[in-house]
């Protein structure tokens, strides 16, 4: 995960998805877990040399627990 907002995220992949494919997406953010379904809205160049693709995903769905992670996270880095 090179990125996140409230709204989606800019992730490094070793596979390339096709614009509109959808995904269960989960990570650490901080001490907490997070899980949330995306969707592949736009491909992005990486710097070169970077060998993995960029995809902008956008969140569908997560749970309270995910969306207070999310929320808290972004609150923390913020500040």
């Amino acid at each position: 995960m090179l990125d996140i907002s409230l709204g989606g995220a800019l992730l490094a992949a070793e596979l390339s998805l096709p614009v509109g494919a959808s995904a269960e997406l989960r990570s650490g953010l901080g001490a907490s877990s997070f899980t949330t379904e995306v969707q592949v809205r736009r491909s992005v160049d990486l710097p070169a040399g970077v060998p993995l693709n960029g995809l902008g995903a956008m969140f569908l769905t997560m749970d309270e627990r995910s969306r207070r992670s999310l929320e808290d996270f972004l609150r923390k880095a913020s500040q």
